[in-house]
């Protein structure tokens, strides 16, 4: 008996996942806003979950998602830490006029200055976890609660 361990069938076992998946994180970030949380964080574990996320986000809100992935060219990652410099960043207004969805792997845990109003998280270990919860409400705007599980069931 063989086994296809090809990075093609791994793909196509795990794209039968990410799916159900991504529609839902897009539910949740989408019911997720309102008048005070219009910048929402969603960091996945695998960059094709990730990209299936930022297509459905881009297919409703167009330019307003924004995918941030280890697989970036410098040049690309820089023009867009300019542009969510001014929309989830330092230089980020008391409140946004629109809303903005950051889609990101693990490469935005450490060393992003980010500021979200509401995150959705795959899980992680804690250590991962406490990084992403870091990029949440860092200025202690009044976002209003927002609590659940965001988990998948098949």
């Amino acid at each position: 008996m063989s086994f296809d361990v090809s990075a093609d069938a791994y793909d196509r076992f795990m794209g039968r996942w990410s799916e159900p998946l991504a529609e839902e994180f897009v539910t949740r970030a989408v019911e997720a806003l309102s008048d005070n949380r219009k910048a929402i964080g969603i960091i996945v574990n695998r960059v094709q979950t990730a990209r299936d996320i930022h297509a459905k986000l881009v297919e409703k809100f167009g330019d307003a998602a924004f995918l941030v992935i280890g697989r970036m060219r410098p040049l690309d990652r820089d023009v867009m830490q300019d542009q969510l410099r001014t929309l989830v960043g330092p230089d980020r207004p008391e409140r946004l006029t629109g809303p903005c969805f950051v889609v990101a792997t693990q490469c935005l845990e450490v060393g992003a200055d980010y500021d979200f109003d509401a995150l959705f998280t795959e899980c992680a270990s804690i250590d991962a976890l406490r990084q992403r919860f870091g990029r949440l409400n860092r200025k202690g705007r009044e976002i209003g609660r927002l609590l659940g599980p965001a988990a998948w069931n098949s």
